[in-house]
């Protein structure tokens, strides 16, 4: 289908020059915050510039806040239709502190109902608990449930609170807003309206739709100020809220050494515990200035954004697969025809053309590499990720159990996704915008031929598959080193990853530090000796064995890093001669060279390695030359040279311990064991990549590749070498290049 254009051309240029910092950039993520455009905060600057401004609370005919925080109550309200003698602004850090005061305040007894939807914010879910320490009974509903109590008589005799958000976070859906009057026709009946998502962008009348209370973001509205929300009360109403705590500029009168104290009679004043943000509050103006200057006002955005939504819902939709499967499953009750039922929002997950779910981490890789900003997780809204993904309250603590939390990138356990994609729309977005995104899934995830035509000669066997390199890694994250034998025993090869640098409790990577790859150690078995090597400085030792007296001087750091983020590992600083050759050539103070004793891991296999996953990482050069054919078709695709990106600096890049030839391309993740000169390695899985392999070893520059063609290589899921270790009780042996390696069957 074809976009249906709000804007004209005129309003289109205006707003691709007031949004400078998108340039290059898709941002697809205004639910989670919309943009400031240049004039609002130049205008914003100008105010401040030009003016004096101090606390409200100061008397002073200089003092411009009073006025202005009075102002901005008025364009909030003026902006919501509502009546001034009908409602009241309370300013708050934003909508979940908003959503705290009723919490907090509301007259729930051990009477009372509170009636949550099902896909509330976990904001508002948050209330249950002081309903529940209050002595209420808590209702947790679907839409039909809670329009049925809607429509019943009292609930209860005491104070009922109803609280559902007028938009879903998760992807827009619409709930009735008729519900609130429905609701207010029983006398004890009160409603708490999340609109922090809906009037974001649209338009509420309160003249016509009545709440008790209300709350807003205005980081959601235009962009800035953050921090800063309201919650709207309706004035009879106003008296459910029993506040206890009191703090200043809230009381008329309060005694020290006798409990008493007399709230200020105004409800804003009373609930504004100390001096509230002025000057974010005076810069509100510019906001709703720039919602009605640039886009003339809430309708055209709401149909803008609605529209935007119908074109990628539409978009997404027409995708398949060569066997005719669909590539985005999107979760949404809607068909996206009706604006009065949905807003611009979209959730949605990739699938492969088997049908199973692809990681929203995978996605996010992706993304990052063309500057698409898009939102993933379950965006603090368990209960819509639980309907639309299927998953029951046994799952939640399954995952939990199985390490998953909130905001990590465990995205698929036990084949099922934690959650999902989530694409949302401001009043400056573009029809471009969803072009680039639907290029992204087409590009990276759609799958036009059969990719298992090049699995036609991998049930052969294979005898003659040998070791072709040895690379040992003594600091985490620093230079390899390449042998022709070395010993290797029950932890991996001697040595590897053995050390770490760290920045107090910090362990540097070359995700955040990439010069790391340009320290070249190198080992002297026969001195035990290592020394550590950086062009142009002098070099610098470091005894590999740590004496008794050190070891007593271990110390404990916790370690938060790729797949081991918690694991705690003792270690040892290896000096201040070291500690200080560092510091001259990262720049970074505080620095130290720690070697690790012994490691509280969750494996199986429990050792003092510092590496991710497992002990000993395989790579296979067949797939590295898959892989390097794909860097230089996609490198030509952008009219890029590819001439650095070769077998060996590829292997270099992906860190391997053991490169191996002989086996077709990426048969070695099907393997579960293999033997190497006596030793059985047990196979633990494919290697997730992440951006450490766009780091040129050796001279610490960040490149596209090879992640990039990496993720355009369907159904990798950013996989490439695999994890192994050594078998419990393993003696140590020799491991030389040309040893052969025999491939175990169950």
């Amino acid at each position: 289908m074809e976009f249906e254009n709000v804007y004209d051309e005129k309003t289109k240029m205006k707003l691709e020059e007031e949004f400078p910092q998108l340039s290059g950039v898709t941002y697809l993520d205004h639910a989670g915050a919309t943009l400031f455009s240049k004039t609002q905060i130049e205008s914003v600057s100008e105010e401040l510039k030009g003016n004096l401004f101090f606390n409200p609370h100061t008397n002073g005919a200089k003092n411009r806040s009073t006025k202005a925080v009075a102002e901005a109550r008025s364009l909030v309200l003026r902006h919501l239709n509502a009546d001034p003698d009908e409602y009241s602004v309370i300013f708050t850090s934003g909508a979940t502190a908003g959503m705290k005061i009723v919490g907090e305040c509301f007259a729930l007894t051990s009477g009372s109902v509170l009636v949550m939807h099902e896909e509330s914010h976990t904001s508002a879910m948050g209330i249950r608990e002081y309903a529940l320490k209050k002595g209420a009974d808590v209702k947790v509903c679907n839409s039909e449930e809670l329009e049925v109590l809607a429509t019943k008589g009292n609930i209860s005799e005491a104070p009922n609170l109803f609280c559902f958000p007028a938009m879903s976070n998760f992807n827009g859906k619409k709930l009735p807003l008729k519900w609130v009057n429905m609701i207010k026709k029983k006398r004890q009946n009160f409603v708490l309206l999340d609109t922090a998502s809906f009037v974001s962008t649209n338009s509420l009348d309160l003249r016509l739709i009545k709440p008790d209370f209300l709350v807003i973001s205005f980081y959601k509205l235009f962009g800035y100020p953050t921090g800063l929300g309201a919650l709207i009360v309706k004035t009879s109403s106003a008296n459910l809220l029993k506040k206890t705590y009191f703090g200043g500029g809230t009381v008329e009168m309060n005694l020290v050494r006798k409990n008493l104290h007399v709230e200020r009679k105004s409800l804003s004043d009373k609930f504004e515990d100390g001096t509230v943000d002025f000057l974010g509050i005076s810069s509100l103006k510019f906001g709703f200035k720039a919602l009605t200057d640039l886009t003339g006002g809430m309708g055209a955005i709401s149909m803008h954004t609605f529209n935007l939504a119908k074109y990628a819902f539409y978009q997404l939709s027409s995708l398949r697969h060569f066997k005719g499967g669909k590539v985005v499953q999107i979760y949404s009750e809607t068909a996206y025809d009706d604006i009065e039922t949905q807003g611009g929002v979209l959730n949605f997950n990739i699938l492969s053309a088997s049908g199973a779910a692809v990681g929203y981490s995978h996605f996010t890789r992706v993304a990052d590499l063309h500057q698409v900003v898009v939102r993933t997780g379950c965006f603090c809204n368990t209960g819509s990720c639980q309907k639309y993904l299927g998953m029951t309250d046994d799952h939640i603590k399954d995952n939990f159990d199985a390490g998953h939390v909130c905001g990590d990138d465990v995205d698929i356990i036990d084949d099922a996704p934690t959650g999902s994609i989530r694409i949302s729309f401001g009043y400056m977005s573009t029809k471009e915008d969803v072009d680039k995104l639907v290029w992204l899934v087409k590009e990276y995830f759609q799958e036009e031929v059969d990719n298992e035509a090049s699995k036609e000669f991998r049930d052969s066997t294979h005898s003659d598959i040998r070791v072709t390199g040895l690379l040992v890694y003594p600091v985490k994250s620093c230079g390899g080193i390449s042998v022709q034998s070395w010993p290797i025993s029950e932890g991996g090869l001697m040595y590897d990853r053995q050390w770490m640098v760290m920045q107090g409790k910090r362990v540097i990577t070359q995700k955040k530090e990439p010069m790391l790859s340009m320290i070249q150690p190198s080992i002297d078995l026969e001195r035990k000796v290592m020394t550590l090597s950086f062009p142009g400085e002098t070099d610098v030792e470091v005894n590999i064995e740590a004496s008794g007296e050190l070891k007593q001087r271990s110390f404990e750091d916790n370690i938060c890093i790729g797949n081991v983020c918690g694991e705690e590992v003792e270690g040892i600083s290896c000096g201040a001669e070291v500690s200080n050759w560092l510091e001259k050539i990262l720049g970074i103070d505080d620095v130290k060279l720690v070697k690790g004793l012994r490691r509280r891991s969750k494996r199986k296999l429990v050792s003092n390695s510092l590496a991710n996953d497992s002990d000993c990482l395989v790579l296979n050069t067949e797939s590295i030359n898959i892989l390097a054919n794909k860097v230089k078709q996609t490198c030509a695709k952008y009219n890029e040279d590819s001439e650095e990106f070769t077998i060996k600096t590829l292997s270099q890049r992906f860190r391997g311990n053991i490169i191996i030839e002989g086996v077709p391309p990426f048969e070695e993740e099907s393997w579960t064991s293999f033997r190497l000169n006596g030793l059985v390695f047990r196979v633990g899985g494919a290697c997730k990549r992440c951006q450490m392999i766009t780091v040129e070893q050796g001279s610490g520059q960040v490149t596209k590749e090879p992640l990039r063609s990496l993720a355009q290589m369907k159904n990798r899921n950013f996989n490439f070498g695999i994890h192994t270790s050594l078998t419990s009780g393993a003696r140590q042996e020799l491991i030389n290049i040309g040893d052969q390696i025999q491939v175990l069957t169950n």
